[in-house]
């Protein structure tokens, strides 16, 4: 649409401002917003805005409580908006009719607060990179069917979930220490010239007006205007440090039709908007500085006197050398946009401390089950088990050995694993008493944990083939066999070749648990849910028994023939299980990219197609379970098959490669899923070339090991594939701290999997941990 000087909205908007690099690539116009994951059991609580009064026609904002493992958590908040109305619409344009033709249609779409608000997150979603968006909260999706959850009354409200933004240390955001905008040093000379502030409190608001100005522009780089700003919307009004800049209801975010009013005034080029909203800031940091808040905070928080404050405002900075400061926090930094990420900051999710193994443990390694119809997790029990030991007890001293293995790999800290390795010796002692207790009587869950922890340490631990390393597999040796004693209630079911079962444990008689604290619950327990385990079993035997033959040169066709139906049997299984398998464990295909992009990231697991998304890690986990052995399988057809010849058998193969070629890149597509800790934003971070997608949680790393091991030592697998997964597994061992994804990565002839098996198999049975809460259930 031109203006009357013929000249476009776009080039109105953007004149004398550089034009977005989406702009040209058309990502503006997409409108697929998502959604609050339905999923998830929640309800809405009480006003989490204790400034806002509540009011019907007013925005309001309400905690969003979802449910964990029986305990409901304020995770989220509910911004809801009341209904914006032709009627409403009509009004506006007789109070200021439009000077260009707009329907009430128009002028209703363009004045609501929930489609602004909406709009905005959607463009943050497709174009901001992310190490910039932790300057916005976090968006979860649209709520649907809000009349469900607050009555008829708001039956046409409309509510979004975002990120709930706290007056704690946990919501704020670190900033790179860098200016991006043009005022230079004018706003702390005008500090300065106050009089009345120390040369501390001068630095502080230039910092505090640099910060919110790199956010503001972040803003207007992506076609956004803020349209209400004030102080308050760069932090709470119960906060005196910032957090995030938010409350978008007045924004306007471009489209290429000329609007009615752009954040309730007349339309204007972005230039001159950006210049009265940076004024704007400008003038409330100064009116800031010029009653002394900084000061005023600290007399309050500190319990000091003005005077001791003041004389410690007053002390000259000077250089000097510093202790190294490490601080945990919810959020990825920022960086300037000229230096790579790594030279400030380790790429992982957070920066983590060695104050709270156990904390660390949960966050990485942990996955609760959001729907135990669908998923079982991983661990899922674990806190509870936690929650009823002493902090001293073996179970929480086998989650901090895993902790500071884990933590040691990633950030390179050879006393974090040496005080893993130690912790680890120590508590093999008191670890073989319990399990000698367990031979007298039944095991417990206890027991049965600690085993998985140290088969877990195992598979973290191992980078390298080393003679310590085989005394410590034959100690999970060990366990395995105790835990399949005569008065075990556990069948485990350990080989060479099957790491990854679905459900490698199953209780043989009911589990005698103190207070009642968890359970290992069976598979056959919920007939929702279909288990590989009666195919999975057969493979094995099946593997060894083909690969024997088939390196032998006296086979006789017969004896080949014999294996070729028995394979062809499982395949047939194979094939049915994947084809009935519920909806809820099919892949989404959230993105695709082009493997030009991909060869041109930096990211050592981009790879060209589609990006699958699971209903959890646990449900991708077991349909990469089905993939890799469903390829193993095919691989010793199409061998057993070429090694007998014939035309049936050429028809046959031909067959066989293409659902291999499906199952390999099926497990290509879920790799992002497992490695990344935002896969919406994966694929934006991959295009721009500045900043590599954040690191997952390590349980993604490990449950993608073997089916990555599989993909790089299969026939059947293309080799620039096989060397992908190569990559990948390197990654996984440097970034995520499983020291066997180093180890797998190596390329090695051989490696010792019959003692690593049963590491596997027990770190599987920890997807059978459930809280006591879930039995019924199941």
């Amino acid at each position: 649409m031109s203006n009357t000087h013929g000249q476009s909205w776009t080039d109105t908007f953007f004149s004398e401002w550089p034009l977005p690099d989406w702009i040209n690539e058309g990502r503006e116009d997409k409108k697929d917003f998502r959604l609050f994951d339905p999923q998830k059991k929640w309800i809405l609580g009480g006003s989490a805005d204790t400034g806002r009064y509540s009011e019907f026609g007013r925005i309001q904002v309400l905690w969003l409580i979802v449910r964990h493992g029986g305990i409901y958590y304020r995770q989220h908040v509910a911004k809801i908006f009341p209904e914006y109305t032709d009627c409403d619409a009509e009004m506006q344009l007789r109070r200021l009719p439009s000077r260009i033709p707009k329907t009430v249609k128009e002028v209703r779409d363009e004045l609501d607060w929930f489609p602004n608000e909406l709009r905005v997150f959607h463009r943050i979603d497709a174009s901001c990179t992310s190490s910039q968006r932790i300057y916005f909260p976090e968006f979860h999706g649209v709520i649907n069917d809000l009349k469900k959850y607050l009555g008829s009354p708001y039956a046409k409200h409309r509510a979004i979930a975002l990120e709930c933004i706290r007056p704690k240390l946990s919501s704020r955001r670190i900033l790179a220490a860098h200016k991006e905008h043009s005022h230079g040093d004018k706003f702390k000379d005008k500090l300065s010239g106050l009089g009345s502030l120390s040369d501390f409190e001068v630095d502080y608001y230039d910092s505090l007006f640099t910060d919110r100005i790199r956010r503001l522009l972040t803003l207007h780089r992506l076609g956004i205007t803020h349209g209400d700003i004030k102080d308050e919307h760069f932090r709470l009004p119960m906060d005196f440090f910032d957090t995030v800049l938010y409350d978008f209801s007045h924004s306007y975010t471009f489209s290429p039709v000329k609007p009615y009013l752009l954040s309730f005034s007349l339309p204007r080029p972005l230039k001159n908007i950006s210049r009265y909203e940076q004024t704007m800031v400008e003038s409330q940091v100064f009116e800031r500085a010029e009653k002394l808040d900084l000061r005023e905070h600290l007399v309050e928080t500190i319990g000091a006197t003005q005077s001791v404050i003041m004389d410690a405002l007053i002390q000259p900075l000077q250089e000097e050398l510093l202790e190294l400061i490490i601080l945990r926090v919810r959020f990825r930094p920022d960086v300037p946009a000229n230096k790579p990420v790594q030279l400030l900051f380790p790429p992982q999710s957070r920066i983590v401390t060695t104050n709270d193994p156990v904390g660390l443990f949960l966050d990485q390694y942990v996955v609760c089950s959001r729907d135990s119809r669908v998923s079982r997790g991983f661990l899922d029990g674990l806190p509870s088990l936690l929650a009823s030991v002493h902090p001293s007890s073996d179970l929480v001293r086998a989650v901090e050995i895993v902790a500071w293995a884990t933590l040691g790999n990633k950030i390179s800290r050879p006393d974090l694993l040496a005080r893993a390795r130690r912790q680890y010796t120590g508590l093999l002692c008191s670890f073989q008493d319990l399990l000698h207790c367990c031979q007298l009587r039944a095991p417990t869950v206890e027991a049965l944990v600690i085993a998985i922890l140290l088969g877990l340490y195992e598979i973290v631990s191992s980078d390298e083939i080393t003679q310590e390393q085989q005394k410590h597999v034959a100690h999970v040796r060990g366990v395995c066999a105790l835990l399949l004693s005569p008065n075990s209630p556990f069948d485990l079911l350990s080989s060479t070749q099957l790491f990854q079962v679905a459900n490698p444990l199953l209780i043989k008689r009911d589990l005698q648990v103190q207070d009642n604290r968890g359970v290992l619950c069976a598979p056959a327990s919920n007939h929702a849910v279909h288990n590989l385990d009666s195919i999975l079993i057969k493979c094995h035997p099946l593997f060894e028994h083909a690969n024997t033959q088939l390196q032998d040169p006296l086979a006789s066709f017969y004896e080949l023939q014999k294996t070729l139906d028995r394979a062809l049997a499982i395949e047939l299984a194979f094939s049915q299980w994947g084809a009935t398998q519920d909806v809820s464990w099919k892949a989404d295909i959230v993105g695709f990219m082009s493997q030009q992009d991909a060869e041109a990231s930096s990211c050592p697991f981009a790879w060209g197609g589609p990006v699958h998304a699971y209903f959890d890690i646990y449900v991708a986990a077991v349909m990469n379970t089905y993939r890799k052995t469903y390829l193993m399988l095919l691989d010793v057809l199409i061998r057993l098959a070429s090694r007998m010849g014939g035309s049936i058998q050429t028809d046959n193969v031909i067959r066989w490669e293409k659902q291999a070629h499906i199952l390999i890149y099926d497990i290509v597509a879920s790799i992002p899923y497992h490695l990344t800790n935002n896969l919406h934003a994966y694929q934006q971070d991959i295009l721009s070339l500045n900043s590599p997608p954040g690191v997952g949680r390590s349980v993604g790393g490990l449950l993608l090991l073997h089916p990555l091991f599989v993909l790089s030592t299969c026939s059947a697998v293309p080799q620039p594939i096989q060397n992908h997964a190569l990559k990948c597994l390197a990654w996984i061992g440097q970034h995520m701290g499983i020291g066997q994804g180093m180890l797998m990565s190596k390329g090695y002839t051989s490696l010792p999997f019959q003692e690593t098996a049963e590491g596997h198999v027990l770190i599987w049975a920890g997807m059978l941990l459930h809280p006591a809460e879930k039995q019924t259930q199941l």
